[in-house]
């Protein structure tokens, strides 16, 4: 097991005293589901995603700086390519450039 570095004690410290931390934590441990196998995870992925991106179509997510909407995306990315790996994002964005 590796040492973690001071950078990433302090990226512990600081989510460990982290509002969102705390609720995800309080979240996660009165959830029913179990996301120990792929497709509770798919499941649950796929779910939050779309809600997500419709949320942001609608315009009840916004984000302030362009830094925090790539991250946001990112993590949508990230999630669509759990979901279907290759195909629901950067398959799509093939097809598009074919289509053009």
């Amino acid at each position: 097991m590796n040492n973690p570095t001071p950078a990433q004690l302090e990226i512990a410290h600081g989510l460990m005293l982290s509002p969102t931390m705390s609720n995800l934590a309080r979240l996660a441990h009165s959830m029913t589901a179990d996301f120990n196998g792929p497709d509770d995870r798919r499941t649950a992925l796929v779910t939050c995603a779309f809600e997500i991106i419709h949320a942001i179509d609608a315009g009840r997510i916004h984000c302030d700086t362009s830094a925090d909407s790539a991250v946001l995306h990112g993590l949508l990315v990230a999630a669509l390519e759990i979901i279907n790996p290759g195909g629901l994002v950067r398959g799509t964005v093939e097809v598009t450039k074919r289509v053009q």
